[in-house]
């Protein structure tokens, strides 16, 4: 919807979306080396103006009529299917997933790590390995992936719009910024 919006105004704006290291988040934008980020996050960032973009509940995934998903799923069953996590490397997700199943001495195998959601749902859509997604996510992929509560609690998902002061007095990134936040709280 945001490429739509930026073409029928006539924008020559480029959206690059890259690979996020989002340790380096603020620093980038401090640095000037992006306008605006979107981060991922239980907080907002340290260092840098951010606005909560929405908050969501995570739920597991996996491919319609998985056999495991029909009549609920109990933590056990959670822990005995193979999982695909988002990311090169551990996530905060990941981390809170993986500790609250310790503190129940249970543990979960991660079969893959992927980059993004459709690749995430391409191979959910062909496995029976399961996910866990941020609701609104999972909604975007009901005609492949059902969905269900996770069988314990965790902590909401939130997306932050992160962007330097610096970027204030920009008109562009601030119709750009504004445009994300409007977009970011319309019903999915």
């Amino acid at each position: 919807r945001l490429c739509r919006e930026l073409s029928d105004c006539g924008s020559r704006t480029r959206l690059a979306w890259e690979l996020a290291d989002y340790g380096r988040l603020p620093e980038r934008l401090r640095k000037g080396d992006i306008d605006i980020g979107l981060l991922p996050r239980m907080a907002p960032a340290a260092g840098v103006e951010s606005e909560l973009l929405y908050e969501d509940a995570y739920v597991a995934v996996a491919r319609s009529s998985h056999p495991r998903f029909k009549g609920g799923m109990d933590i056990d069953a959670f822990c005995a299917m193979p999982h695909v996590v988002l990311g090169q490397s551990r996530s905060i997700l990941d981390d809170s997933i993986d500790q609250t199943l310790a503190r129940r001495g249970l543990s979960r195998q991660v079969q893959a790590a992927v980059t993004t959601f459709s690749q995430m749902t391409d191979l959910l859509a062909s496995t029976d390995a399961i996910a866990v997604f941020p609701q609104r996510v999972a909604r975007h992929y009901a005609d492949v992936l059902d969905a269900m509560p996770l069988p314990f609690e965790l902590p909401s998902y939130r997306l932050y719009v992160c962007w330097d002061t610096r970027s204030n007095a920009d008109e562009a990134v601030l119709w750009l910024r504004h445009a994300l936040v409007r977009l970011g709280r319309a019903p999915a």
